[in-house]
């Protein structure tokens, strides 16, 4: 428990303002932003500080002001100071108030006590084991056959009858009476289900050859009844669908194809594939396939793909094109920085000047096939401190081969020829950004890089 006791100071022309009747407090918890309280009332002092105490079982951090409506003070809500003291159980009575229920506990001592009210008396105990003290416990069926068995003479009374006079004295017997019902003979329908129902059949003797009769007789049916279970049966064929005998050729049509040796599918057999990719078809289908570059599983769209032509129109070459657009008969092949476009040719020495640009601290350059390329797949990336860093997505072997240099507020792009030889021609996206020596990163430069095929391949 903790008071936070809250003091602020009105003013008027800068003296204490006192007598003020309406001062409160609106208090916040800095830790939780809740609200305190927004109504407490204030407590004059004198010299026109204002106190108010927020008690508290937990730890906040009171932060607000006190208002009034007084409108002679200099300034109508003054934030408060806050000075935090440590209340003990002693002094707010909650040590008193335990001590005061564990006494009353202590002075009640047959609430502890164990109610034995249902437990047997000694006397009832003592009368039931005297009972029980008598029981023997009768002995196993094991302790028997021994006791019996461990008998050195055992006589026989009365001599066993043998079975011819058991079966004399039976019959001999005028009268037999049977003291208990027979049961229910089998009808012959249940002999005839129970005869039919076994899978083998073996006459072990029979003094007689069956006639028909015999049997439809020994089974219960009748030759009417048997003739009448057989033209039912035939007019249950008869009600049978027709079979789908239009499938069923489809299907014969089929494995009649197939050649079978010793009951296999023979795997050499001619089989008609009429209507199947043949495989000139499946080798041009590939010859297509083998020129697309993927990216991330996917086909690059900027990726540059060498396709037949035949049937379309001849391709123009770049010069051709150049020179429709120029009366010079040597067009020259625009090698420059039109907005936010450059162009270049490749396996030419590069120097592009970008004027009018604003950069500072480190300056990176990258060239990509698109925007969602991380910079290790970069087609070029290049470092102002570092270098050349990165060609074709694979790390550059000689990082001298190409610089950027900024002066005033040109930038400056060289890179050497045998880097840009390695390049395949197509149309690009660039990004230009610089890293300040606090760590701020800026990209506000980039645009479309288009590189131009080049003729003439000789270095010498």
């Amino acid at each position: 428990m903790a008071n936070y006791r809250a003091y602020a100071q009105f003013t008027t022309d800068k003296i204490g303002k006192t007598g003020l009747s309406d001062v409160t407090i609106v208090a916040y918890d800095g830790m939780t932003g809740n609200a305190i309280t927004t109504s407490g009332n204030a407590t004059h002092l004198g010299k026109g500080i204002y106190q108010y105490t927020i008690q508290s079982a937990t730890e906040i951090e009171p932060v607000g002001v006190f208002v009034t409506a007084d409108t002679t003070v200099d300034q109508q809500e003054v934030p408060f100071l806050v000075t935090k003291e440590i209340v003990h159980g002693s002094q707010t009575g909650e040590y008193t108030t335990a001590l005061t229920a564990i006494q009353a506990d202590l002075d009640n001592p047959a609430q502890y006590k164990a109610d034995i009210s249902g437990l047997a008396l000694e006397t009832t105990a003592q009368a039931i084991k005297a009972k029980t003290d008598g029981i023997v416990t009768p002995p196993t069926t094991t302790q028997i056959a021994d006791a019996v068995w461990t008998r050195s003479a055992r006589t026989v009374t009365n001599t066993i009858p043998s079975a011819a006079t058991i079966a004399s004295t039976v019959w001999g017997n005028a009268t037999r009476t049977l003291t208990t019902a027979f049961p229910t003979p089998p009808t012959p329908a249940a002999i005839a289900t129970a005869v039919w129902a076994e899978t083998v059949r073996t006459l072990t003797s029979y003094p007689t050859q069956l006639t028909q009769a015999d049997i439809r007789a020994a089974v219960g049916l009748i030759a009417a009844n048997l003739d009448t279970q057989l033209a039912g049966l035939g007019t249950k064929i008869d009600d049978l669908p027709a079979p789908d005998n239009a499938s069923i050729a489809g299907i014969k049509a089929k494995t009649d194809q197939l050649t079978y040796t010793e009951g296999k599918v023979n795997a050499n057999a001619t089989v008609n594939t009429s209507g199947l990719a043949t495989e000139a078809t499946l080798n041009s289908v590939k010859a297509k396939t083998d020129q697309l570059v993927f990216v991330n599983n996917k086909v690059d769209a900027n990726a540059s793909v060498n396709f037949d032509a035949t049937g379309l129109a001849t391709e123009v070459s770049q010069q051709e094109i150049l020179s429709k657009l120029s009366s010079d008969p040597l067009p020259v092949v625009p090698v420059n920085v039109v907005g936010s476009t450059i162009t270049d040719i490749r396996g030419n020495d590069w120097i592009i000047e970008i004027p009018g640009l604003t950069l500072s601290g480190k300056i990176q350059f990258a060239i990509k096939r698109s925007d969602n390329e991380p910079d290790t797949r970069s087609v070029l990336f290049i470092d102002s401190v570092s270098g050349l860093l990165t060609v074709n997505g694979k790390p550059a072997a000689d990082p001298a081969l190409a610089e950027l240099e900024y002066v005033g507020d040109a930038l400056t792009i060289r890179v050497d020829a045998s880097v840009t030889a390695q390049l395949a021609k197509g149309a690009y996206v660039y990004g230009l950004q610089s890293v300040s020596t606090s760590g701020d990163v800026l990209e506000r430069y980039g645009g479309q890089f288009v590189v131009l095929g080049d003729v003439v391949r000789a270095t010498e």
